[in-house]
């Protein structure tokens, strides 16, 4: 109460009002606060989705957690917002154009690992969603996420292999070549999957 007037202690007495007093009109100032100090303060930032969050109002939510993921790509919170900005899409079109704009950013300045996951995850939920297949692809392909598999069989005449021989592949070592199954040449077959 009579610590320092820095954003970031001014964001963490947010968090204490919030959390300890649960006094959320006192948190929301100290967040304010906090905010015109230093307006990239992720604790700041990620209390105000809170304070959305526990009013029961996701969509005041997004902004905070968009600008958490844009000007703090790197803090271990920006995870946490991702994750609400995840939760956020596809719930309207107009919620779904914010995230559209404002991940693509949040990725570009910088977000990686799990924020960066979440956000692309979200942004292919969109793209899926409104049918725009090519970029639902792209996104799936950022995430390194299988599109397709190849299946090849059957390579024995029961339902389970024989334990002490060994099949073409497995000789092998690869698929290279004809490969013969209990019913005569077997040949890979390529399944595709949307999402």
């Amino acid at each position: 109460q009579s610590g320092s007037n820095d954003s970031r202690s001014l964001a963490l007495a947010g968090h204490r009002s919030l959390l300890i007093e649960g006094n959320a009109g006192n948190a929301g100032a100290r967040f304010e606060q906090a905010l015109k100090q230093d307006s990239a303060n992720p604790y700041a930032l990620f209390g105000q989705v809170l304070l959305a969050q526990r009013a029961g109002r996701a969509d005041e939510a997004l902004e905070p957690a968009l600008a958490l993921c844009e000007r703090a790509p790197d803090h271990p919170l920006s995870v946490a917002a991702a994750r609400v900005v995840l939760e956020l899409a596809g719930t309207a079109a107009t919620i779904d154009d914010q995230i559209q704009a404002r991940a693509t950013q949040a990725l570009d300045a910088g977000a990686a690992g799990d924020a960066a996951h979440l956000l692309r995850a979200a942004l292919a939920m969109i793209a899926a969603s409104r049918g725009d297949l090519e970029a639902h692809r792209k996104r799936l392909r950022e995430m390194g996420t299988p599109t397709e598999f190849t299946v090849l069989g059957p390579l024995a005449i029961y339902q389970v292999l024989d334990f002490d021989e060994k099949v073409g592949p497995e000789s092998s070592g690869g698929f290279d070549g004809p490969v013969n199954g209990p019913y005569g040449l077997v040949s890979p077959r390529v399944l595709t999957f949307f999402d």
